[in-house]
């Protein structure tokens, strides 16, 4: 298997009031064709008002060792001028930097799975055997939406989920391999030698993937 030895991937991210989705978004994680000791699924839990919490609390106790959960109560201050309509990006980065914060010295890369998003069994393989320290998937957020929503370099990897679904813009349909872009999200692997080089999370008025992905860049 050329990748042996397989890195440590913790796998998650944050999840707020997502109580119809969040089962479907837990099994996708855990049902990657990757060996089952190799990977970790990690849910930062914010101020949630549904039943989220409790599906996610009902998967750890179902995956001993395999799901870990983070409380958090940031609260969410939404910004009803925003272009993308309700959007609080502070608490976004905020909580992108907790789940960073849940990496564990053994663990080698850090996997970000936006919680609308069920993934393809095969997804986390095929963005490891890239050997980047920084790769995605690539999805769209919706059919409205403009071409530069186009998120990541790698096409195919993420399933349809209640909003989110399978596109490829006309320069790319013929594509079956790495797309270089400027900025990514999403569905995004990344090598933990990015985040001990200091490359966190950050408000911006596009999105907290912005200040991310130019800070990696800055620090090469």
């Amino acid at each position: 298997d050329n990748l042996n030895p397989y890195p440590a991937i913790l796998m998650g991210g944050p999840i707020r009031d997502r109580g119809g989705h969040a089962a479907d978004w837990l099994a996708g994680m855990l049902a990657q064709d990757y060996p089952v000791e190799r990977f970790r699924v990690g849910v930062v839990v914010n101020d949630s008002h549904d039943d989220t919490e409790q599906i996610c609390r009902w998967a750890e106790s179902q995956y001993p060792g395999r799901v870990s959960i983070l409380r958090r109560d940031h609260g969410c201050q939404v910004d009803n001028n925003n272009r993308r309509g309700d959007r609080d990006y502070a608490q976004f980065a905020r909580v992108r930097n907790d789940f960073i914060g849940m990496l564990r010295p053994e663990e080698d890369k850090l996997f970000f799975v936006d919680s609308d998003v069920v993934l393809h069994p095969n997804c986390l393989r095929r963005l490891v055997e890239w050997r980047l320290p920084l790769v995605s998937a690539m999805i769209k957020n919706n059919h409205q939406a403009s071409p530069w929503h186009c998120n990541g370099m790698l096409w195919m990897d993420a399933q349809i989920g209640p909003d989110k679904f399978i596109w490829w813009p006309p320069e790319f349909q013929e594509k079956a391999g790495l797309v270089e872009v400027d900025l990514t999200g999403a569905v995004f692997l990344i090598d933990r030698e990015v985040l001990d080089a200091g490359v966190r999370y950050d408000f911006h008025e596009f999105g907290e993937d912005g200040p991310f992905c130019w800070a990696a860049q800055q620090k090469g």
